[in-house]
């Protein structure tokens, strides 16, 4: 049997060659199998017909990169790979909750997002030195800065930016809380 084998070996090659040259055309070339749309059209799949992007997947991937990167070391592959776990399940809660944000119609007014922008700081800017005196977070000085001319207009928008997710998902939690 071994002395058949060895004989035949030269036509074993030659089919598995050919599978292998079949396999880059007709699958990798062409894409019978239409497995590569998704490359194509830079989703990752999707969610209830919602497609998961691949640039949200890399920015949630890239900043938790950052955030576990504050240390200072470097990050195993076994941590790379819980980020890019972490990075896919944020980017699929995201669409889940903004699916049903849409469907319950929650959203945020521009009266909610002020007074939220003007009585509840970012805790960003609630460490940033500008704001503090005496080591502590002023809010005259935070309500000061809003209201000068002089005010950042793209830390603003990222402030209306970021009340304007935070405001529905927490309305969103209230309801689900309450039983809604």
């Amino acid at each position: 049997m071994m002395q058949d084998l060895r004989e035949k070996t030269k036509i074993i090659m030659i089919v598995v060659a050919l599978a292998f040259v079949g396999l880059m055309v007709f699958e990798w070339g062409m894409d019978i199998s239409g497995t590569s749309v998704g490359a194509q059209t830079g989703e990752l799949g999707r969610v209830n017909g919602e497609p998961i992007s691949q640039q949200a997947f890399m920015l949630a991937q890239q900043e938790l990169t950052q955030q576990a990167q504050q240390s200072g070391r470097q990050l195993t592959p076994e941590e790379r790979r819980e980020i890019d776990d972490a990075a896919f399940n944020q980017v699929v809660n995201d669409i889940l909750i903004g699916q049903e944000l849409r469907r319950r119609g929650i959203q945020a007014s521009n009266a909610e997002i002020v007074h939220a922008a003007r009585w509840s700081p970012h805790p960003d800017l609630m460490q940033n030195e500008l704001f503090l005196t005496d080591g502590r977070f002023d809010i005259n000085k935070y309500q000061a800065y809003l209201n000068s001319p002089s005010a950042n207009e793209e830390l603003l928008l990222q402030l209306e930016q970021y009340y304007r997710q935070m405001i529905p998902r927490n309305k969103l939690v209230r309801q689900v809380s309450a039983g809604a």
